[in-house]
């Protein structure tokens, strides 16, 4: 990432600001100097639910001409069709529709000129009803993201609007073929558009992301109660799955930077509108380097963030509720329901037959909700083909078939090793042999950087960090930047660090690993409660120590 410049005021948060304590013991001289590669931006991708009333749909609806319709009772097969992901996900599992049959938001029923469906961009999660001069019903994919626009721009915030970031499907190394406007009545405005290759991260953007979902209607009115919504104003309201993501900010300007995303979440909450945290939803942060030429990549830093990580990710990892914890669980095996069987044809009375009767609209949201809800109290995080929040210890130690640290280090700390070794150690590949992104740290965007193969999309120093599960309180989500901060500048710290002479007849993977503690020198290694990592390891203070350690209290139990 790029360094950004904003205009921000402080955000005054009710927690308190991180407070600096002192520097480890063990970091090194300012004589030595931080390494010339080192972190200076971040970004953050914030996932969330939108609530909104009927008459805001209405008014995009009539804004930009679409003639649609809004269909709030469906069928069950209409139910299964919108729901269907086959398209949107390449035939991917999605487990936050595929653990249900009924949409959780409402349809538009569109005349046959509807731009979306023609360019194909409601990814199959629709279907054919002709009638009143309309063709297909479908879900949404530009509505919700230019109501949010609309809200932010009545408080004088910009945002982009782009319904999907992604390539042209044949044309992928071309980056101008993917985009596809959307005009109001007044034409184009190049702030929105339907589809684009990619971002530039210099202004705010709203876009889908097809793993989120609605809120159920049962969580949604529990949430509109909370807000003192009318009971019977409450059918007027729907809700939809929406991604927010940040320019570049820098690290050095962390106060400036909430506080400006404090400005955009207070902004959409309104009389007709609300978001809403959910667990399908998340909280992803990039920390970039400064740095493009993959001649420049810092391995040996790289190689120490790695191992810090590694070695801590059980203890960071408890500090997150179950459905961000990574652990898998086994796929359930679904009997086949006892319908009963006939011993004897005798046994059938065509007379005394009476079809059972099929179960009402009630009963069949009661049914949904029901699943929905006991999958979303198993879900953690990974799904059979749809892993989200991969667990990078488990992959490098299946990989070497071992529990033991010593193997750790030696597995990432190579002299001669790239960035491919490393990641290869930390994250699979899929089948067409690209990093598979969905871990807890995702280092891919690194190994397109080496590559140099990702034309269609914007090529980022970067290093991801998934796990944060979804906020809307932008203190939270800076006390895990400030933790995150912390934890790579460690590693810069000991990736600069001078190996001591007595240490340079050693391997060179035991020299590296030996600039941390170790377990004889009378305290736990790896660090076992985020209050001593926190602030003996880390350097950071005591708020910020007890505010990681009090999570760790809350969430180390919550697992399967």
């Amino acid at each position: 990432m790029q360094g950004s410049n904003t205009n921000a005021v402080s955000l005054q948060h009710p927690v308190g600001r991180a407070q600096r304590g002192r520097q480890p013991a063990d970091s090194p001289s300012k004589a030595e100097g931080r390494s010339p590669v080192h972190a200076t931006t971040f970004g953050i991708e914030l996932e969330f639910v939108f609530a909104f009333k009927e008459n805001l749909l209405q008014d995009i609806i009539s804004k930009y001409n679409l003639g649609a319709d809004i269909i709030k009772a469906l069928t069950a097969d209409e139910h299964q069709q919108l729901v269907a992901t086959e398209q949107v996900a390449n035939g991917v599992p999605v487990p936050a529709y595929d653990c249900r049959g009924r949409s959780p938001s409402w349809a538009l029923h569109v005349p046959k000129t509807d731009l979306t469906c023609l360019m194909k961009q409601f990814k199959g999660m629709g279907f054919i009803r002709s009638d009143n001069g309309k063709m297909w019903v479908r879900r949404y994919v530009m509505e919700t993201l230019l109501i949010a626009k609309n809200l932010l721009g009545d408080r004088g915030l910009e945002a982009n609007v782009v319904g999907w970031i992604e390539p042209h499907p044949q044309r992928r190394d071309e980056v101008a073929a993917a985009s596809i406007a959307f005009p109001d009545e007044d034409g184009c405005d190049v702030s929105i558009v339907l589809r684009k290759a990619n971002v530039g991260y210099t202004k705010w953007t709203l876009t889908n992301d097809h793993t989120l979902a609605g809120a159920l209607p049962s969580q949604l009115h529990h949430h509109l109660r909370d807000r003192e919504v009318a009971e019977g104003d409450m059918e007027n309201w729907d809700s939809h799955g929406m991604e927010m993501i940040s320019p570049v900010f820098n690290l050095n300007k962390k106060d400036e930077a909430f506080a400006e995303l404090g400005r955009y979440l207070q902004a959409l909450p309104g009389q007709d509108t609300s978001i809403l945290e959910s667990m399908w939803s998340s909280a992803h942060v990039h920390i970039g380097f400064n740095f493009d030429n993959p001649k420049d990549m810092p391995i040996l830093l790289l190689q120490h963030l790695a191992y810090i990580l590694v070695l801590h990710e059980d203890l960071i990892s408890k500090c997150h509720p179950k459905s961000r914890c990574g652990v898998p669980i086994p796929q359930r095996e679904y009997e086949e329901l006892d319908v009963g069987v006939l011993k004897d044809d005798e046994d059938f009375d065509p007379d005394d037959y009476e079809p059972p009767s099929l179960p009402r609209e009630e009963e069949l949201e009661q049914e949904n909700e029901q699943a929905v809800l006991a999958f979303e109290t198993a879900y953690t995080g990974v799904h059979p083909g749809a892993e989200n929040v991969c667990s990078n210890a488990r992959h490098l130690r299946e990989t070497l078939a071992t529990r033991s640290p010593l193997d750790v280090k030696d597995a990432i700390f190579k002299q001669d090793g790239d960035i491919f070794d490393l990641v290869d150690r930390l994250q699979h590949r899929d089948e067409k042999g690209n990093t598979y992104r969905g871990y807890m740290y995702n280092f891919a965007n690194l190994v397109n950087l080496a590559r140099d193969e990702t034309s269609w999309k914007s090529i980022k120093p970067t290093v991801e960090f998934r796990q944060h599960a979804c906020t809307t309180d932008p203190a939270v989500l800076e006390r895990w930047v400030t933790l995150l901060g912390a934890i790579v500048r460690k590693a810069e710290d000991n990736a600069s660090r001078a190996v001591r002479e007595d240490m340079m007849g050693r391997a060179y993977a035991e020299r590296e690993a030996l600039k941390y503690l170790t377990s004889t020198e009378g305290r736990p290694w790896p660090y076992e409660d985020m209050r001593p990592f926190c602030t003996e390891f880390l350097g950071l203070g005591e708020q910020e120590a007890g505010y990681w350690q009090g999570r760790f209290n809350r969430f180390k139990d919550d697992r399967p």
